[in-house]
């Protein structure tokens, strides 16, 4: 197989999750040749500054940014939204994908009245999005893979500063956990996403705010992409020689994969 051939002969293997590199190590891949570097926080998130104060929202607004794609699973949220369309809840879906169309077909043909579709936007938009908004959504669905998934949108929704609702399994379910910054439910399971979503409801927008600054200081301090560049770097150095300060810059927390379980 060419990618085993790619990874016996390279001197190091980068892996962006966990599950990823416990997966090469399977294959064969020595686990000293294992980086993790993940997905992170851009600069200008943290430049945005705290987030303020949650405004009254009424309906409690939820929001999706991100791929609508058969992968994303998106057909769950409304799901959900269709045991809350009498309680004071809206979604809002932002981003484009294959199943677009099909999913406001279906809200359309079900009567979700409490869902709104919003074109594709830039990065900063949707950042924008996600911080007025009182939580965001993330959902998966039952697949070995997606056990070791860690989307973009994790990232920024975390850096918004605003809690996160996760229907997942694995190291997305394990990162909101360990950030103590949202509610986590199993993936494809309607029922319990909505009562997820009526806990959020019921406490209050003091609680929710906490929350969210837990999550974004918690990702903040460990996924800042600066930092993971110089993680990057430092074993470019390491390996080439050509610059061996690069080793101790950036402060990154990062370390290889066999310690990176201590984080």
């Amino acid at each position: 197989m060419l990618a085993h051939r790619f990874y016996r002969s390279a001197r190091r293997v980068v892996a962006v999750t966990r599950g990823i590199a416990d997966g090469l190590v399977e294959l064969g891949v020595p686990r000293e040749k294992v980086v993790f570097v993940p997905n992170g926080v851009d600069d200008w998130m943290l430049e945005a500054g705290e987030i303020r104060a949650t405004p009254v929202i009424d309906p409690l607004r939820i929001v999706y940014c991100g791929a609508h794609g058969r992968w994303n699973g998106l057909g769950q949220i409304l799901d959900a939204a269709g045991q809350l369309v009498d309680e004071s809840v809206e979604f809002v879906f932002v981003g484009d994908g294959d199943e677009k169309q099909a999913l406001e077909d279906r809200a359309r043909a079900e009567g979700l009245g409490n869902i709104r579709f919003q074109p594709a936007v830039p990065k900063r938009e949707a950042f924008d999005e996600i911080r007025q908004a009182a939580a965001s959504i993330v959902v998966t669905w039952n697949h070995p893979f997606q056990k070791m998934v860690l989307a973009n949108k994790i990232f920024d929704y975390l850096a918004a500063g605003r809690p996160v609702i996760v229907a997942a399994e694995g190291e997305m379910a394990e990162l909101v956990r360990e950030a103590d910054c949202g509610i986590v439910v199993p993936p494809e399971q309607p029922g319990q996403l909505a009562d997820a979503i009526r806990r959020l409801a019921e406490i209050t927008s003091e609680q929710r705010d906490e929350m969210g600054r837990r999550g974004r200081t918690y990702i903040l301090e460990r996924y800042q992409r600066r930092d993971l560049a110089w993680r990057l770097l430092g074993v470019f150095a390491e390996l080439t020689g050509l610059d061996q300060d690069a080793r101790t810059s950036g402060g990154s927390k990062l370390s290889l994969v066999e310690g990176a379980g201590d984080e």
